[in-house]
C-alpha cells in the first residue's frame, strides 16, 4: 500500500508538472469557460451560456485527462522504456497502473472543483431540471449518477488512451491523441445543443462517449434537455465504450516499444 501510494504521488506531481498537462487539463477548460460564458459567441440557445457550457466543459476536463495526458504520458514513458524498468521492480505492473488511475481521479478532482469554483464565480447554480418553467436543487440521486458517470467515462477513456499508448509511437500519439481529443470536443453538444446539427449527424454524434457523458452532466446538473430517444440511452452509449476501452487495454496493450 504504502508503495502503491508514492508511485500514485509520484504520478500526480509528473503530471502537475507537465505544462501540455496543465494546458489541456485545466488552461483550455477555464479558459474556453469564461471566455465563452462572458462574450456570448456561442449560440448555446440559454440566457446564460454558463448554465449550459459548465456541464459540458466538465465533461471536457475529464476527457482530456483520461485520454489524452494519460494516452500521451505513457506513450512516452513506454517510448524511453521507463514502463519496463518500472515493471520489473518490486511496485509490479498492476499497482503501476492502479497508481496511474489514482493519480487521474485525483486530477479530475481537482479539475472538478475549479471549474465549479469558476462557473460559481460567474453565477452558476448546479440544479436539476424538472419542467420547462422550474427547476429543484440537486440532490443526492443526481450527485449519485454523476459521480458514476464519471468513473465509467473515466474507465473508458482510460481505456483507449492506454491502448492508443500501447500500440503506436510516442510522437504519433502526440498528434493523434489531440487531433482525437478536438473533434471529440467540437462534436459532441459541448460548446452548442446537438440539435443544431444535421438530423443523421446528430445520431451519429450521440455514439460517442463525449457526448453521452456530457448529456448526463447535463441532464444532472442543468442546462440542457436530454436529446437521445427511449432506444439510446447514454449510459447505454457509456457502457458500452468503457466495457471496450478495458477490453482493448487489456488485450493489445504492449510495455515495449517494438
Amino acid at each position: 500500500m504504502k508503495t502503491l501510494r508514492a508511485q500514485t504521488i509520484a504520478e500526480l506531481k509528473l503530471t502537475l508538472t507537465r505544462g501540455e498537462s496543465i494546458l489541456l487539463s485545466l488552461g483550455i477548460p477555464v479558459v474556453a469557460l469564461i471566455v465563452f460564458s462572458k462574450f456570448h459567441v456561442l449560440n448555446t440557445g440559454t440566457s446564460a451560456p454558463v448554465a449550459f457550457l459548465t456541464p459540458g466543459i466538465i465533461a471536457l476536463a475529464i476527457m482530456s485527462s483520461a485520454l489524452v495526458n494519460l494516452s500521451i504520458a505513457t506513450g512516452f514513458e513506454r517510448y524511453y522504456g521507463i514502463l519496463k524498468r518500472l515493471g520489473t521492480t518490486p511496485l509490479g505492473r498492476a499497482r503501476l497502473v492502479s497508481a496511474k488511475v489514482l493519480s487521474l481521479v485525483v486530477l479530475e478532482i481537482i479539475q472538478t472543483l475549479v471549474l465549479i469554483l469558476v462557473a460559481h464565480t460567474m453565477g452558476w447554480h448546479p440544479h436539476h431540471i424538472v419542467s420547462k418553467t422550474g427547476a429543484s436543487s440537486i440532490g443526492l440521486s443526481q450527485i449519485s449518477q454523476v459521480v458514476l458517470a464519471v468513473i465509467v467515462a473515466t474507465v473508458g477513456f482510460a481505456g483507449f488512451g492506454m491502448f492508443i499508448a500501447g500500440n503506436m509511437s510516442a510522437f504519433l500519439i502526440l498528434g493523434f491523441s489531440n487531433l482525437l481529443w478536438f473533434v471529440l470536443m467540437m462534436m459532441s453538444g459541448i460548446f452548442f445543443p446537438l440539435t443544431k446539427l444535421p438530423h443523421l449527424l446528430m445520431h451519429i454524434v450521440e455514439l460517442l462517449p463525449s457526448t453521452a457523458l456530457g448529456e448526463i452532466l447535463h441532464s444532472n446538473l442543468g442546462g440542457s434537455i436530454t436529446t437521445y430517444s427511449d432506444a439510446l440511452e447514454p449510459w447505454t452509449v457509456m457502457i458500452v465504450w468503457a466495457l471496450a476501452g478495458l477490453f482493448l487495454a487489456s488485450r493489445f496493450f504492449r510495455w515495449e516499444q517494438t
